[in-house]
Order: structure tokens, then C-alpha cells, then sequence
């Protein structure tokens, strides 16, 4: 093209088929030179900022340079070189603002007609609960697995099969069990189809799902029932795609158009005004891209957006992830929110937190031999635990699902960091991991606001919705437990050692052996740190740093430190030359055996 056409001007339309660099579309188009172009989207920015990056370099690949330089400008990293955020969002919208010139939907609101969204609440099937069910069971255990170690790739892999698995199930078995075809959601489809089609029997529908399989049984559903209907699916032909297209513009009787992600962008379809979303996808701009196809320039009529859910699933959670990505594109192409929100560390959590967000249900989770045998109710054991070894609460009550006893919900008064401890509590004591927002701390002044207005008559606070785990009889809650504290603060030196090493293994594999020698034992002194924390008569606010001889003196008397810890310590404190390869390996086995250690300190503040 570029030897026989030599264009001046290139135009990408659906420019987003380019946001993934690796693709070879997008190498491919990226070849083409021309002095100008313009890339036409309505979805810049799906999932990632380098989505943004990969449109940018086709206009101007010296507007963000090199992938390199974007990634480090525009992404946080922690210590392990992983992605623990954003940064500078207001900047990059400065940026690409010089190249972009973007139209919302509300700045032309008034060429458009009214949209009116519904969801719709569909109870699942006994068959469906019980697969579904499994494959949660899936989820649940790798992601308790999740938290103890980083999943292994096919441990990840397997964790997406099974929550696409939980999301097929939200639509109907069929998609994996071709023996069951009951669908609770096209029953509703179908008093969709006849309440509407009773007011104007003219009216056009598109229906979107993202299985094709779905899609077969609403084919099945509208053949018994006599309708027409059109179809777009990927893997039909071009011709015979364009075919039903225009049957469907310009038949009355053809009034269904069946699509899966494949007819979600790129086409004209005002001639329906309603949309029904068998399923939601994970992504924001998809959804857009769906509705749009109806809700568009030179539509006559209002468009009705009606979205089936599964009660009671991730599908409903999915709605919060959705919100996310949309306000990440509004804040980086629009300027419109606050880049605060997403640019704090970690902003969306880890991948495990926000699944807890999008299960937003009690999942089930192993839970230790001896906890299961017990003949003792959970909710006894949990009381023990808070009496025992209480994070930080005065007051904490539990609410349980009549019918199964399972424990929904937390409510306690105290601290709020007492709240990740409260939650591990509730996994070992019950086998139930609750979502972060399942769990309410509240602190003192809050408790008598509330106590204040109920006795005012504005509110009822009821005595019998929850069960009490705990009262200390005070608002006031106790002070951590020492050992819980020095639990944490040995964390805390425990992971400022194992930089360290990192650090003198790369050393070593530079070539700087001295350089890393020196480092791996600095990092056995910040180890050792952890070791004297939990010697006999420590007070809890000694300095840890730097080793010191007393300090060697109340590990060497520790009778559960080993002979071979004391050694690897007292040569690291006076300095004793070795050869630079066996220091190293000295280091990774303390620093491992220091962690090993206080993994089993940490069981008793559980």
C-alpha cells in the first residue's frame, strides 16, 4: 500500500480494534505511512490507559514515546516491579487533548431521544444454582489460596474459567450442558416481546449476548412463537451478515435482531428502540457500544434499555466494576471526576479484592481439620477468638441467614483496622470468606449518634436482627494485643530485609559480588530484628535497628531460636569475612527460615 497507493491521508474507523499493540491488526495498520490520519472511536479507552497509548502512537508516536517511558510515567509500580496503580491522569488528559477532539452522548443530548434503563431481577434454576455453586466453589478455593501465596498461571487461568463458567450459568446451563435448556431469562424475554409488542406491535428489538449459545435458544423460543427475526453472530459470513442486517431495516415482520458481541459496533440500527442485555458485560464501553446501536443520530423514537440479571449472582456486583472503568474514562479523556481516586495506591485493589467486591456473597472456604470436627456452633467459636485475641472492637454482632445459618453480614464498634482481622477471623472460625464491604466497623461516636436518634423515635435499631459475638461493655475498645502488635511490626522488618536481598541478588547477578555480599548481610540484621521481637522480656518499643550485642544476647537465650540462626547471626553482627557466594546463600536461608518463624507467630494472632 504504502509503495503503490502512497496515500496522503489514512482514516481507521472502529479505531479501538488497535488498542492492543501485540495484535497483528494493530501492527499491521501501524506499517501504513501517510503524512496524515485520523482514527474514529467512541471507545478510546476500555479497559487500560495503554489502550489510550496504543491509538496516540498511530497519530503521533512521539506525543507519549516509547511504551517503555508511558508505562513509567503513567503507572505505579511497588517494589516487585507489578502495577500497583496510576499516576499523573490530569497530565495525560493535557496530552492527548492535542490530539483529540471528543463528543459525549449528553453534548449532543438534545439530536438525541429519550433512553429509559430498567433492570430486571430473574431467579436462577435449582439446576443452575448447583452448577453455579460449583464453580464458586472453584473461586473460593483459590482465591483463599490467593491470599496465603500469587496464584500460579494455570492457578489464575483456572480461576477466570470458573468465573466465566459462574457467568454462563447467569444466562442458562446450555452454554455448558447442552442436555439443559431451561432459562429463566428468556421466560422473561418473552413477557418482554409480548408486553411490548400488545402497545405497539411495530417495534423493533435488538437483543445482545455474549454466547452464542444463549442466542440458539432465543432462535429456538422465537420459531415456536412464529416471530421473525434476524441474526449476527461472528462466525457467519459477511454477505450473509449484511443480508439479515437489511431484512431487518426493511422487513415489518422481521421485528428480533439476535446479536452477540460481533453487532456491538459498527452498526445503524435505528430501526429498533428497544435493547434488551441478556447478560452484561464485564466491560462499560460494550455496553455503550451495544445501546448505541439503537441510540443514535436520527433515532425517531425513545429507546427502551432493559437489562436481565440473576438474582442473587456476581452479575449484580458486576455493576460496580463497571462504574470503575467508566470513571476512569471519563477522568483521563473528559477531565470530568476526581484523579485522586484513581490515582492512590493500588487504587482498585488487588485482583482478589475486587473479586471479593464482584461476589459481594459469603463464599465458602476451607477451614482447619479440627475446626470442622468441632461439634462447637461457629458463632461460639468466633466469641472465643474476639475474647482471646480481640483486634481492637468493644462491641460486635453477627447477621445469619435464618435458613441456612450461614453469616452474612458484620457489625462491630472500634477500630476500623480492625476490619481485615475481623474478616480472617470469620474464615477460620466459620469457613466463610465475607466481602470487605460485608464487614462494618464503626467507631464509638457513631454507635451513639444512632443510640441518640433511635431514642428519638427517628430511627428503630432491631434487638433481634443480629446475634452478639461480643461485648466488652465499654465503647471504648481495648488496645491491640501485644503480640498482635509485634506481630506486625516484625511483618514490617520481615519485608524490608527480603528487599534487601532482592536487591543483593541482583548485585550478584551484575557481577558487583562485594556490593552484594554487603547487602545480604544487612539484610540478616533486619531479619534478626524479627527473631528479637519474640525473645523472652523484649519490651514491645526496642530499637530494631542497628543489631546490636544485647540484641544478640536475647536471641542467643530464646530457646526456640536454633543454633544455626544464633551463628548465621552473630557473624552477620561482627562482620565475619566469607566468600560473597555464601554469604548470599546464608541470607536467603535466614531471611526464609525468619519468615517461616514468624508465619507461625502470625497462626496466634488468628
Amino acid at each position: 500500500i504504502n509503495l503503490v497507493l502512497r496515500p496522503d491521508l489514512v482514516i481507521l474507523d472502529e479505531a479501538q480494534r488497535i488498542k492492543n499493540w501485540r495484535t497483528k491488526t494493530a501492527q499491521r495498520l501501524k506499517r501504513l505511512e501517510a503524512p496524515f490520519a485520523f482514527v474514529l472511536t467512541g471507545t478510546p479507552l476500555e479497559n487500560r490507559i495503554d489502550e489510550l497509548y496504543s491509538l496516540a502512537e498511530f497519530i503521533d508516536p512521539s506525543l507519549f514515546g516509547s511504551l517503555f517511558h508511558f508505562n513509567r510515567r503513567y503507572y505505579r509500580f511497588d517494589s516487585d516491579g507489578k502495577v500497583a496503580g496510576m499516576q499523573r491522569l490530569d497530565e495525560m488528559h493535557e496530552r492527548i487533548g492535542t490530539v483529540m477532539l471528543r463528543r459525549r452522548k449528553d453534548d449532543i443530548e438534545e439530536q438525541l431521544p429519550e433512553r429509559v434503563d430498567n433492570t430486571y431481577f430473574v431467579q436462577m434454576t435449582r439446576e443452575q444454582q448447583e452448577i453455579y455453586n460449583d464453580h464458586e466453589a472453584v473461586v473460593a478455593r483459590l482465591y483463599h489460596l490467593a491470599k496465603r501465596r500469587p496464584l500460579r498461571p494455570e492457578e489464575m487461568k483456572r480461576l477466570q474459567n470458573a468465573l466465566a463458567c459462574m457467568r454462563m450459568c447467569c444466562d442458562t446451563c446450555y452454554i455448558l450442558d447442552r442436555e439443559t435448556r431451561s432459562a429463566p431469562k428468556l421466560d422473561e424475554l418473552e413477557k418482554i416481546l409480548d408486553d411490548l409488542w400488545a402497545d405497539n406491535p411495530s417495534r423493533k428489538v435488538l437483543v445482545f449476548s455474549e454466547w452464542v449459545r444463549m442466542l440458539e435458544l432465543v432462535e429456538e423460543r422465537l420459531k415456536r412463537c412464529h416471530f421473525d427475526y434476524a441474526l449476527h453472530v461472528g462466525s457467519m459470513p459477511q454477505l450473509e451478515r449484511r443480508t439479515h442486517i437489511r431484512r431487518f431495516k426493511s422487513d415489518p415482520q422481521c421485528r428480533v435482531f439476535l446479536s452477540s458481541e460481533s453487532g456491538g459496533v459498527g452498526l445503524n440500527l435505528q430501526a429498533a428502540s428497544v435493547v434488551v442485555n441478556l447478560d452484561l458485560p464485564w466491560n462499560p464501553a460494550k455496553l455503550e457500544q451495544r445501546i448505541a446501536r439503537a441510540w443514535r443520530k436520527h433515532q425517531s423514537n425513545r429507546v427502551n434499555v432493559i437489562n436481565l440479571v440473576s438474582e442473587n449472582t456476581l452479575e449484580h456486583r458486576m455493576l460496580s466494576t463497571l462504574k470503575f472503568k467508566q470513571g476512569l474514562a471519563d477522568v483521563v479523556l473528559d477531565a470530568r471526576g476526581e484523579t485522586e481516586a484513581f490515582e492512590k495506591p493500588d487504587a482498585r485493589g488487588a485482583f482478589m479484592a475486587r473479586l471479593a467486591e464482584v461476589m459481594d456473597t459469603a463464599l465458602q472456604v476451607p477451614v482447619a481439620p479440627a475446626v470442622a470436627r468441632s461439634e462447637v456452633p461457629p458463632e461460639e467459636r468466633l466469641s472465643e477468638v474476639l475474647k482471646r485475641e480481640n483486634p481492637g472492637v468493644g462491641l460486635c454482632l453477627g447477621r445469619y441467614d435464618e435458613e441456612s445459618g450461614v453469616i452474612q453480614a458484620l457489625l462491630a464498634v472500634g477500630r476500623q483496622e480492625a476490619s481485615a482481622s475481623l474478616r480472617g477471623q470469620v474464615e477460620k472460625t466459620h469457613g466463610v470468606a465475607l466481602p470487605p464491604e460485608r464487614i462494618v466497623v464503626v467507631p464509638p461516636e457513631t454507635r451513639a449518634l444512632l443510640q441518640r436518634l433511635a431514642d428519638l423515635g427517628f430511627i428503630t435499631i432491631r434487638a433481634d436482627a443480629a446475634r452478639t459475638l461480643l461485648d466488652t461493655g465499654s465503647d471504648t475498645p481495648p488496645p491491640p494485643p501485644d503480640h498482635a502488635v509485634r506481630c506486625k511490626r516484625a511483618q514490617q522488618v520481615l519485608e524490608a530485609a527480603q528487599r534487601n536481598l532482592r536487591m543483593a541478588e541482583v548485585l550478584a547477578g551484575g557481577g558487583f559480588a562485594d556490593e552484594a555480599a554487603a547487602t545480604a548481610r544487612q539484610a540478616i540484621c533486619q531479619a534478626a530484628g524479627t527473631l528479637f521481637l519474640f525473645a523472652p522480656g523484649v519490651p514491645l518499643d526496642q530499637p530494631l535497628e542497628p543489631l546490636t550485642e544485647a540484641m544478640v544476647a536475647a536471641i542467643r537465650q530464646d530457646a526456640g531460636v536454633t543454633r544455626e540462626l544464633v551463628a548465621t547471626v552473630q557473624m552477620a553482627h561482627l562482620d565475619v569475612a566469607a566468600e560473597p557466594a555464601a554469604t548470599l546463600g546464608q541470607a536467603k536461608a535466614f531471611v526464609d527460615a525468619c519468615a517461616e518463624r514468624l508465619d507461625r507467630q502470625q497462626i496466634r494472632c488468628s
